[in-house]
């Protein structure tokens, strides 16, 4: 986002709050958050991820290694998105007319979370981009543009149902690859959480 903080929601930019896949692992894999232009503001890698989560992938040796982060950014702020979705990015703060209800870090799930930002439909596509977690009683921790943070709990059943069923400690071993995400093949959501969540996109003109 621009007119404050300037970062970027895509995780090869070298201006991404923050960057790598956490499905892929490297040498320094632990300290990936430092990579990132946000952690000058907060040097705790501890924040990045929720301490209940138990998230692994194998590191040197086979060894556990926690996940490096657990939220993600929203695909409508500053990200990469192309063609007919891209005019409704925020790409500063000036532009966003619902900052109370825009939403900016969310807690995605293990299996679904690789890189920085979190995507999900704003409009009338009523399908699953990207999965939101639903750990805490089938909430999700959702941060705001304005600063303040809420706990959305959801009152329908298709995302505690996804949840349940992709919900490996190991992550890999839900997915194709580390970079493909296996809730990414157009699941029907067509239920009232659709829309508590559609809503939290920035609206900009």
């Amino acid at each position: 986002m621009r007119n404050s903080t300037s970062f970027s929601t895509v995780a090869t930019d070298t201006d991404s709050w923050l960057q790598g896949n956490v499905h892929q692992y490297t040498a320094g894999y632990e300290d990936t958050p430092k990579k990132g232009v946000l952690f000058r503001y907060n040097t705790s890698l501890a924040i990045y991820r929720c301490p209940s989560s138990k998230a692994y992938i194998a590191g040197a040796g086979s060894t556990k290694v926690p996940h490096f982060m657990g939220y993600a950014v929203s695909v409508w702020l500053n990200s990469s998105l192309s063609g007919a979705l891209a005019a409704d990015i925020a790409r500063n703060l000036s532009s966003i007319r619902n900052p109370s209800e825009t939403s900016v870090f969310l807690e995605e799930n293990q299996i679904s979370i690789d890189n920085a930002a979190i995507g999900f439909y704003a409009g009338d596509e009523r399908k699953i981009w990207n999965l939101v977690s639903t750990r805490h009683n089938n909430g999700t921790i959702i941060s705001f543009i304005d600063g303040h943070a809420e706990t959305i709990k959801w009152r329908g059943t298709r995302l505690k149902e996804l949840n349940a069923q992709y919900n490996a400690d190991d992550t890999v071993t839900q997915r194709p690859s580390p970079t493909v995400n296996p809730v990414h093949i157009g699941m029907d959501w067509d239920e009232e959480d659709y829309v508590r969540l559609a809503r939290t996109a920035p609206r900009i003109r």
